[in-house]
Parts: structure tokens; sequence; C-alpha cells
């Protein structure tokens, strides 16, 4: 099983999904551009305090969403529901 690696992401902003999940995560930073990608990124490599707070952000977040418990629960919780709407 891989593990959640603790580092913040640095994604392509025109892409709905990578861009709402670092938005709802606060883990990172998008970009639409490259002088965006580059003052992201730089500002990622200068800055250890919002750096360090990405990767707890993000580490909380996987925790949070993406653990067993909490998938199992989404897709049981889906299942009743798909079960309800079919009576």
């Amino acid at each position: 099983m891989r593990k959640s690696l603790g580092r913040p992401v640095l994604v392509n902003g025109d892409c709905n999904v990578l861009k709402g999940q670092c938005i709802r995560s606060n883990a990172g930073l998008y970009y639409s551009s490259y002088a965006e990608f580059e003052k992201a990124l730089n500002y990622m490599l200068t800055n250890t305090e919002a750096y360090s707070q990405m990767m707890k952000n993000g580490l909380e977040f996987v925790r949070n969403n993406y653990s067993w418990q909490y998938v199992v629960e989404n897709v049981s919780s889906l299942i009743e529901e798909i079960g309800k709407e079919n009576q």
C-alpha cells in the first residue's frame, strides 16, 4: 500500500479537479502560466513555514478524506441511497 508522502503539490490550474483539491486541502498551489508556475515554485522553495504547513495540511486532508474507513463509509452510503431510490 502506498502511503502519503507529505509533500505539497504544484498543479495545473486549468485542471478543475486538481485545482479544487488544492483549494480544499490547502496543501499546494496551482498555476495557469509559466510565470505563475515559477512564482509558486519559488514561493514553496523560499517559505519554509508555508511549505511545512502545506505538508501538514496535505497529510491531514488525505487522512480525513481517503482513509479506508472513510472510503468504505462513503461507498456504503452511496449504495444505500441507490437502493432507496430503486425501491
